[in-house]
């Protein structure tokens, strides 16, 4: 799964937490994770064969959070983290 933390004036921070799904998810489909209050909707869905990976995998976007200046961006990085989530380095 990913998300995307925005801040005003850009340099946005993508966390991402692999997770072994017994099904398939679809867009719209209700998501619930630790690091949130609520269940979330998918929004989209992408299936990889990168020559890299050994296995298909699949991309689950979860949508963008916006935070109102980098320290608040950093905490949500943070309590991503310490939900088993870890940033991705592009």
């Amino acid at each position: 799964m990913e998300v995307i933390i925005t801040k005003p004036g850009g340099g946005p921070e993508t966390v991402r937490k692999e997770v072994d799904l017994p099904f398939a998810p679809y867009e719209g489909m209700q998501v619930w994770c630790q690091a949130w209050k609520d269940t979330r909707n998918v929004i989209k869905v992408s299936l990889s064969f990168s020559p890299e990976d050994y296995e298909p995998s699949l991309s689950i976007f979860m949508g963008a959070e916006e935070t109102a200046d980098s320290e608040e961006q950093e905490r949500l990085v943070e309590q991503y983290k310490g939900h088993g989530w870890s940033v991705v380095g592009y």
